[in-house]
């Protein structure tokens, strides 16, 4: 299958092929990790702990301070993914079936899982560069997926 150019238009989606592999695949699995990872609260906690009353506010409060004052960007620090093995998540993943493995850029705290110069809320600021490129390309190589 050769390159594509794919635009944002309902024409250009419409005519987009899909790889064969892609076609014929029942499941996949999307994933990410980022600072939110820190309070596990969860996905949204970003969102949620600057909702009065939430219990990620409250949880926030109680053990960061108010969100104004200590944000999810002052969480980035203390991610630090001591534990994050990305081969063991690829076996997973690979013997639950899964044929492909989408892994999110940026999340909606605005934390990017891809190298940027334009921004310093990104993986690579905070040593984390080396372990994401690798996460991916075990993805393709390794395991197959």
């Amino acid at each position: 299958m050769s390159a594509q150019t794919i635009d944002s238009t309902n024409v250009s989606l419409r005519n987009c092929q899909y790889p064969d592999w892609f076609r014929d695949a029942k499941s996949g699995i999307w994933s990410h990790c980022g600072p939110q990872a820190v309070p596990r609260m969860g996905d949204w906690y970003a969102k949620k702990m600057n909702e009065e009353g939430s219990t990620d506010y409250k949880y926030h409060l109680e053990h960061y301070g108010h969100p104004w004052v200590f944000g999810c960007k002052d969480l980035i620090p203390l991610w630090r993914a001591e534990r994050w093995n990305p081969e063991a998540l690829m076996k997973l993943y690979k013997s639950v079936g899964a044929r492909y493995f989408v892994s999110m850029g940026s999340h909606h705290e605005n934390f990017f899982s891809v190298v940027l110069k334009n921004t310093p809320l990104e993986f690579g600021k905070y040593g984390f560069d080396k372990r994401c490129r690798g996460f991916v390309a075990s993805c393709g190589k390794t395991r197959r997926i």
